[in-house]
């Protein structure tokens, strides 16, 4: 394990008192899988994804800045929480779109489900890894190199969301506020790496100046931990016209 690695898991059972566990296995997407710690297991659980294996350093230091982040009062750990009976509602408004009239009723509604699921998971997961990756740039640069490959897997994911036979079966309800993010985050990457080209099929799918909006709305925050990790998805919420069906409640270990 390199050394940078190892001290942001001794950072994080510092903070927390909890004790971090590491393990890999296969059969999900995304980089890894992360249970934080709870009342009823004081263990936080990193589970490294086995194809991004060769990366797998950075992966856990990053997990561990979102750690780092989220518990920065460990007295009040914010936890984002549904109203299922306003996702649901969502869910079957979506459905009825007629991008997705082609699809029979319940595939409609997986699909719908799937969808709005992970717009909120989205809303979420983007504004932590931007924060996260701000707190690895600074403690972990000797893995610069293994968070460009990372980043540049996302990106490439990003620009897959916004082919036309995506686009064509996606409701603008959903497609708008997933690419605004996901060119949010691309601007980020951008101004890191000073690779400008990235941001081209955002400005084809006129999504470009949205996420610019968002990337603006981040960096005009200027709380730090927890409270900006959390002003930045309401902020966001708002923009995107997805801040009805959530609340925050807050715990600690």
């Amino acid at each position: 394990m390199h050394r940078e690695t190892r001290k942001m898991i001794e950072k994080v059972e510092d903070v927390t008192g909890c004790r971090v566990s590491i393990g890999s296995d296969a059969g999900f997407t995304g980089f890894a899988q992360m249970m934080a710690a709870s009342p009823r297991n004081p263990v936080h659980i990193i589970t490294i994804n086995q194809k991004y294996a060769h990366m797998g350093d950075y992966i856990v230091a990053l997990q561990c800045a979102m750690l780092l982040n989220k518990w920065s009062d460990p007295t009040r750990i914010p936890v984002f929480t549904t109203d299922n009976a306003k996702v649901d509602e969502l869910i079957e408004k979506t459905a009825k779109d007629a991008k997705l009239a082609e699809f029979d009723a319940g595939k409609s509604l997986d699909f719908s489900a799937f969808m709005v699921r992970g717009l909120f998971q989205q809303l979420v997961s983007v504004p932590s890894q931007m924060l996260s990756m701000d707190i690895c740039r600074q403690e972990c640069p000797g893995l610069v190199d293994m968070m460009e490959t990372a980043a540049n897997i996302e990106i490439k994911e990003c620009h897959q969301s916004l082919e036309p036979a995506i686009r064509r079966i996606t409701p603008d309800t959903v497609f708008q506020p997933n690419a605004a993010m996901n060119a949010a985050f691309a601007v980020y990457w951008s101004r890191i790496s000073g690779t400008g080209h990235i941001l081209l099929p955002f400005v084809a799918a006129d999504a470009l100046h949205k996420g610019k909006e968002l990337l603006t709305i981040f960096d005009d925050i200027s709380a730090t931990g927890a409270q900006k990790y959390v002003r930045t998805v309401d902020a966001w919420a708002l923009k995107l016209n997805l801040n009805s069906v959530y609340q925050w409640e807050y715990t600690e270990i």
